[in-house]
């Protein structure tokens, strides 16, 4: 940062980059001017890359505000990348989850991140929410804009067992957890097979290995162990039969 009297004239000397992997073909000098006490960064000149100095004498900047100083880019171990409702893309790496400002999906301000207790495994966007599945507890992230965004942790120890398990459903994550099949919702979280199995009878079906879609609003997890396949379709339920067993039809109105 160079700090001249006003009226000065300043020569800023410039550095092309060596490698220029980014198609990067000009170069913003930006002035910090405050103005009843808030400071920015106003634009005084672009210029081509390729000069190698600038000689700034404007005794007065009338430039656009520079709003991408805050600009980060996204994570390099981001995963999990989904849009929500409102425009704000959402990753995670570890156990935070990431957000980048509305229909700017190369913005990722370092500010718009939470924490959870817990790993995270999966992301899904339901609405302007962020359903986010880990090792431990279920949250859900809500706000109309990133930088009001806020998590919840959901009261129900469910950790999600497959990554791939999660999936969009009326309004709905659902996910595989150890006991059976978990619905996150903006305001809760319950397991929908409770009524349905046992989670011993649920274990040997090989949660961990669910690879769920959502279909026409119903979901289908395809389960294997050995033969058996298991599907949840809209009508009525009719039980579960022991793994091990030829493919398998359920379906209990939770689609």
């Amino acid at each position: 940062m160079l700090i001249e009297k006003p009226g000065s004239t300043v020569t800023v000397k410039l550095t092309q980059p060596t490698i220029n992997t980014q198609n990067i073909t000009h170069t913003r000098l930006y002035r910090s001017v405050t103005v009843s006490g808030e400071a920015d960064y106003l634009l005084v000149a672009e210029v081509p890359i390729s000069q190698g100095q600038y000689v700034d004498g404007a005794k007065a900047v009338n430039g656009p505000v520079l709003e991408t100083w805050d600009y980060d880019e996204p994570d390099e171990n981001m995963q999990g990348l989904c849009q929500m409702a409102n425009g704000i893309c959402a990753g995670f790496a570890g156990n935070e989850v990431m957000f980048s400002d509305a229909y700017l999906p190369y913005a990722w301000p370092a500010a718009y991140r939470g924490t959870t207790e817990h790993q995270i495994v999966s992301v899904a966007a339901i609405g302007t929410s962020l359903v986010v599945v880990t090792k431990g507890y279920p949250y859900v992230f809500s706000g109309v804009t990133p930088s009001a965004i806020n998590g919840a942790k959901l009261p129900v120890e469910q950790a999600c067992v497959s990554d791939e398990s999660l999936v969009v459903l009326n309004g709905m994550g659902v996910y595989a957890s150890p006991d059976g099949l978990v619905a996150v919702a903006a305001d809760g979280a319950h397991v929908l097979t409770d009524q349905l199995i046992d989670r011993e009878s649920w274990q040997a079906f090989k949660p961990h290995t669910i690879k769920a879609v959502s279909v026409e609003a119903c979901m289908s997890p395809n389960m294997r162990v050995g033969p058996l396949s298991l599907i949840l379709y809209r009508k009525i339920s009719h039980g579960f039969p022991k793994a091990g067993s030829l493919p398998l039809t359920i379906s209990n109105e939770m689609c």
